[in-house]
């Protein structure tokens, strides 16, 4: 009896020992913060630091925010770079004195700000077509529209339902002529609606210029 209370004691020390922390997000389509509630096991009570961190897909995590001490709750902030939606994982770390750093289970959040798209103080763009192009055995979409007035660069957009992707991200998300060719990734037949939107300058904080002039093409299937 006597050994199987001892037996009994140890494990719940191992289990206390490594307890994790939990983290969840109650985080809503539309939000611009993404909050992170944390609940910590009773084997920790004090600690140095708790460290939010973020991983965006690929391998290694980075610290978005931390406080001293322990902390309910942490969250990573709209700024302007995180406009568009993509996946994050979470985790949280908690650093005490002399001991291992302690980590929090992963927490995954789909991220889908919802924001107001405004003219930007510059007329829309106008008289936009695209056809399909082939270069060099890829498909493009090959678009072409009139310059605007004041316009420094331009934005291209993929309309999808309610929501607005940027499509020209992958060329640092501005351009500086009148036309543009987006490639083709898929080879299936597919209905588009793209629009473009002309900025002050690619500093410009302002949100997404309002897509009034839209063109709607069909793209055939490779064969």
């Amino acid at each position: 009896m006597k050994h199987l209370l001892v037996t009994a004691f140890s494990l719940l020390c191992f289990t206390a020992a490594f307890a994790q922390v939990k983290i969840s997000s109650p985080y809503e389509y539309g939000q611009t913060s993404i909050k992170i509630v944390i609940a910590y096991p009773t084997s920790i009570t004090v600690a140095d630091s708790t460290v939010l961190e973020v991983n965006y897909g690929g391998e290694a995590y980075e610290r978005v925010t931390g406080v001293k001490g322990l902390s309910k709750e942490l969250s990573q902030g709209y700024t302007n770079k995180d406009r568009f939606n993509n996946r994050r994982i979470f985790r949280v770390a908690v650093y005490q004195k002399s001991k291992p750093v302690v980590y929090s289970n992963e927490t995954e959040v789909y991220y889908q700000p919802q924001f107001t798209y405004s003219d930007a103080g510059l007329p829309s763009v106008t008289n936009l077509k695209a056809t399909v192009i082939e270069k060099e055995g890829k498909r493009y979409l090959h678009f072409t529209w009139a310059a605007v007035p004041g316009a420094a660069a331009y934005r291209l957009f993929i309309e999808s339902g309610s929501m607005i992707w940027e499509a020209s991200i992958g060329d640092q998300g501005y351009f500086y002529t009148t036309s543009y060719d987006y490639l083709l990734e898929t080879t299936g037949e597919r209905t588009y609606v793209f629009g473009v939107g002309a900025v002050e300058g690619p500093d410009d904080n302002t949100d997404v210029p309002k897509l009034v002039n839209k063109v709607t093409i069909k793209v055939p299937a490779a064969y």
